[in-house]
């Protein structure tokens, strides 16, 4: 069985032009006036949006560059501040090598002074007791005078 089928009637096409200049041909002068003001209106409005468009993307573009360049300049003080970081721990490191080092010598310097002091106090026990020699007597003498320099 066949299907029935339909017949589609066709309408002309109106096209939105010709719709509009139907629609102006009814207007009459005052009306013509104000749409043409209005189209005026409308035109400016574009322009106005276009410009601020412009300026917007200007305003960004400058934005973002002054942000580049602040970044620029954190990244330059951040090297800085690394760099002068690690300047301070090689002047610590320096400092606290020179501290011990000194520290040593003073301890040397102590053990050497209580030495010698043991040295004389044994020196002067013997010459006391007079049991020292010569050159035991003539190294007391270098002592004392070492002492005293």
């Amino acid at each position: 069985m066949k299907t029935p089928t339909k017949k589609i009637q066709k309408k002309p096409k109106t096209t939105q032009q010709g719709t509009a200049a139907k629609a102006v041909d009814k207007l009459d002068g005052q009306q013509l006036v104000e749409l043409a003001q209005e189209g005026v209106k409308a035109y400016s409005s574009y322009n106005e949006l276009r410009s601020e468009r412009e300026r917007t993307i200007q305003v960004k573009a400058d934005a973002l560059k002054e942000m580049q360049q602040s970044d620029n300049e954190v990244r330059k003080q951040q090297i800085a501040f690394h760099q002068r970081s690690k300047e301070l721990e090689v002047e610590q490191y320096s400092a606290e090598t020179e501290r011990q080092a000194n520290n040593h010598q003073h301890q040397q310097w102590q053990q050497d002074q209580q030495s010698l002091e043991k040295t004389i106090a044994v020196l002067r026990a013997k010459v006391a007791t007079g049991d020292a020699s010569a050159d035991e007597i003539v190294l007391l003498q270098q002592l004392h005078s070492a002492g005293r320099d």
